[in-house]
């Protein structure tokens, strides 16, 4: 629930504490795992049929046959891409939500379904660089970059505040 005109992320009031959402630039918003997946299949699989269709126009010019290249070319290109835009949407973070000292992270993979219930992790260490942060949560590092977040000074001082929270 947030204000109109505020220009704060998304506070959600569970119980006693404060849960502060942050929502990335990257964030699927209300679209479904499959049409995230489809929207960013495009470029990838665009950029690995690029030598599938180099290789068929050259094939063409020389007079070679060329049908199974793209017989075998196709199905190639479009694992590579498959797998390439996997890669991409579970490895993105695109919502933080903080809870006193705990911290949920969820990837756009995670985030393009509707809400289960959120991985509290311990805020182990942060670490906040000019135009990237890193916070530990158990026994993982996870890389913020700033350009990717609209609310970013907000963020940090929430993270910031977690952090000290975790070490009282």
């Amino acid at each position: 629930m947030s204000s109109q005109g505020s220009t704060y992320p998304e506070s959600i009031h569970t119980g006693s504490a404060e849960t502060v959402l942050f929502s990335s630039l990257h964030h699927p918003g209300q679209r479904l795992r499959h049409n995230v997946f489809g929207a960013r299949l495009v470029q990838p699989l665009g950029i690995s049929m690029l030598p599938v269709m180099v290789g068929t126009l050259i094939g063409m010019l020389e007079g070679l046959p060329v049908l199974a290249f793209l017989y075998i070319g196709f199905p190639i290109a479009l694992g590579v891409a498959s797998l390439w835009t996997w890669i991409q949407i579970t490895g993105q973070i695109c919502e933080i939500a903080i809870h006193g000292d705990k911290v949920s992270i969820r990837t756009v993979h995670s985030a393009s379904e509707p809400r289960e219930q959120l991985p509290w992790k311990l805020l182990l260490n942060f670490e906040a660089g000019r135009d990237h942060a890193v916070i530990t949560l158990g026994l993982e590092d996870y890389r913020l970059v700033r350009s990717h977040w609209d609310h970013w000074p907000e963020l940090m001082m929430e993270l910031q505040k977690s952090t000290f929270s975790a070490a009282d």
